[in-house]
């Protein structure tokens, strides 16, 4: 078995390597990125070329081995920062989308294969020290490495009266929490000066939000029925943004239009509304 899985784990690895090099291949010729992702592209595809044809025909296994393990390493953390970051692909396989978090376990399997195993043939050959230093010294490396991704990752809270969130790259947004407190969003949006000031009802949404989009139709009759006790109506727009043609159908004359920082990664639940006097939240809730 253990023999199997050593035959198995350069193969699989370096079939990954060359699919992964063929799909970039295909994206670069297809004129879909800029020079620079081009000459990106280039670099990256030729190798995981020459590490995926090594692993595959079994020449020079201990260095192909160790370089395999050095890129699977890296696109492990690569991807593992994108599935933290909510991204719905990993880019990995060029113009096929390929969901991180799936690449993630992909890339820790094969790192674990080639790590946890030796090539055939040279076991009597590895003194036992190394092989357990190799089986230690790996895992310790990826750990701290995904670690540090996760940590890097992490989001920080925004409050209302600490700046916590001012070096943060991930803000966790939690409006219930800002209830009688002066609303901290405002200053990471456009217009956050002018809706600081008089009464409003402001609905955070994604533009390709179904729910959302419902929430705005809800939100213009309670304005018409008098449920909003005359406020005025802010969509802010959560990032990604849509662009113009996206939108259009959102871009309602009767609401004021604001949208957060592309900065910041926002971790949000969307729709969500607050009821703004002078920048006071007054009233959280789903509409």
């Amino acid at each position: 078995m253990s023999t199997d899985i050593a035959r198995l784990a350069p193969v699989a690895s370096g079939l990954t390597l060359l699919i992964a090099a063929f799909l970039k291949a295909a994206q670069s010729s297809s004129g879909s990125t800029g020079f620079a992702g081009r000459v990106e592209g280039a670099l990256a595809t030729e190798l995981e070329t020459l590490i995926g044809v090594l692993l595959v025909i079994g020449v020079m296994p201990r260095v192909s081995r160790i370089l395999a393990m050095c890129i699977f390493l890296l696109f492990l953390n690569i991807s593992l920062y994108k599935a933290l970051s909510g991204e719905a692909a990993c880019g990995c396989f060029g113009q096929v989308d390929v969901n991180p978090w799936f690449t993630t376990s992909l890339d820790a399997a094969l790192l674990a294969g080639l790590a946890l195993t030796h090539p055939v043939g040279a076991a009597a050959a590895r003194p036992a020290k190394r092989t357990v230093i190799r089986t230690a010294v790996w895992p310790a490396v990826a750990g701290v490495s995904v670690g540090f991704v996760m940590w890097s990752r992490s989001p920080a809270v925004l409050e209302p009266s600490l700046p916590a969130d001012e070096g943060a790259r991930v803000i966790l947004i939690e409006p219930d929490q800002w209830v009688e407190k002066k609303c901290p969003l405002l200053r990471h949006v456009d217009i956050g000066k002018y809706l600081s000031e008089g009464r409003w009802v402001g609905l955070l949404y994604h533009h390709d939000c179904p729910d959302c989009r419902h929430a705005i139709d809800r939100l213009r009759n309670r304005a018409a029925s008098g449920g909003l006790e005359g406020r005025r109506i802010a969509l802010i727009e959560v990032p990604p943004h849509a662009d113009e043609t996206d939108s259009s159908d959102l871009q309602l004359d009767e609401f004021v239009h604001a949208r957060l920082s592309e900065a910041r990664q926002w971790v949000v639940t969307t729709p969500i509304e607050m009821w703004l006097d002078d920048g006071l939240v007054t009233r959280v809730g789903i509409p």
